[in-house]
């Protein structure tokens, strides 16, 4: 110590991180309407040919069996290969660039499908608390083992495959996503607001897609009480609103509520629209969603804490109406 200029010496050693990853391992899956196994490898280069641009290739592969092993009314291989590439600055110093190309294998209550799925964006860093990305997506959902849904007289596919050319389901659309994030620290937030909507286009691509609008806007708020407990506050509405359409959307494109991060009394993607196929009810998905929670955040041991909540949620019907959406914000509707 420097006790004349009241000063204190910091030596500080700096050691870059490894500019690679590898990850892997194996996974379970348990819920009362889905059981899978699976195995898990992944690797990430964040310097990828210099510059700081970033490759990152994503493998799982796995069974999986709806509802269970003892039971199945469904069973078979899932799998998800992914590859993504960004650029910081690719454009301009404001401008990034990101690439991701995937193909998947999976089982939905409704159908089996196998995609593939192309992702061109292009994030803007217009200042630290913004977040714009606008992006072009390309889908195509190729569906089997759709079963008893099949309705002669709504379609000669079935409902769900109405507006798809056969078993292939097609969306292509442009995506615009905008946030602004006012929370004290995005994981562990105590206080602020956050913001956002996301908007997307649908068109044709020769005969395939489907035009619609589709509009997602999103606010979560926070405020400490007392001592370190939060209340939390989170809201969403969705409009899928097709446009001069003759039909209803593909499954593909609906919304569906339930699941850890939407109404929690519901498994993942179950409060929608349903049909009864045989014994099981399968969820369609629909034009409309309104979800919410308020929820009191508190600590109990170190870092473990708890909360108590009340979700509530709304999926409005499938339908080529254009205010069909709307449906989804009469109270009534909510479950709880």
């Amino acid at each position: 110590p420097d006790e004349a200029r009241g000063t204190i010496g910091v030596v500080v050693f700096i050691q870059p991180a490894p500019f690679r990853t590898i990850r892997a391992g194996p996974g379970v899956g348990l819920t009362p309407i889905r059981w899978d196994l699976h195995a898990l490898a992944s690797w990430q280069d964040r310097n990828f040919l210099g510059d700081l641009r970033r490759l990152s290739l994503e493998a799982r592969v796995g069974y999986a069996w709806l509802p269970n092993p003892y039971a199945p009314v469904k069973e078979g291989p899932i799998y998800l290969a992914a590859a993504e590439f960004s650029q910081l600055g690719a454009l301009t110093r404001w401008v990034d660039t990101t690439a991701r190309f995937e193909v998947e294998r999976g089982m939905e209550q409704a159908y089996d499908f196998q995609a593939e799925r192309l992702r061109l964006s292009f994030p803007l860093r217009l200042a630290s608390r913004w977040k714009l990305v606008p992006s072009y997506n390309l889908e195509v959902y190729t569906l089997s083992h759709f079963g008893a849904l099949a309705a002669p007289e709504l379609t000669p596919n079935g409902p769900i495959l109405e507006n798809c050319q056969g078993n292939i389901c097609l969306l292509t659309y442009l995506e615009q996503s905008i946030a602004w994030d006012g929370r004290d620290d995005p994981l562990n937030t105590r206080r602020g607001l956050f913001v956002g909507i996301t908007v997307q286009e649908g068109f044709h691509v020769a005969t395939y897609g489907y035009r619609y609008l589709r509009l997602l806007p999103e606010a979560r708020f926070f405020q400490p009480l007392w001592g370190q407990t939060v209340l939390a506050i989170r809201s969403r509405v969705g409009a899928l609103v097709p446009l001069d359409e003759p039909g209803v959307p593909p499954v593909v494109a609906r919304f569906a509520a339930g699941g850890p991060l939407s109404m929690r009394g519901y498994y993942t993607r179950r409060l929608a629209p349903m049909v009864l196929e045989g014994s099981q009810w399968v969820p369609l998905g629909g034009n409309g969603l309104l979800d919410g929670a308020v929820e009191l955040r508190f600590p109990l041991v170190g870092a473990v804490g708890a909360a108590v909540f009340v979700d509530a949620a709304a999926v409005s019907d499938a339908s080529g109406s254009p205010t069909e959406w709307q449906l989804a914000l009469d109270p009534s509707l909510l479950q709880w």
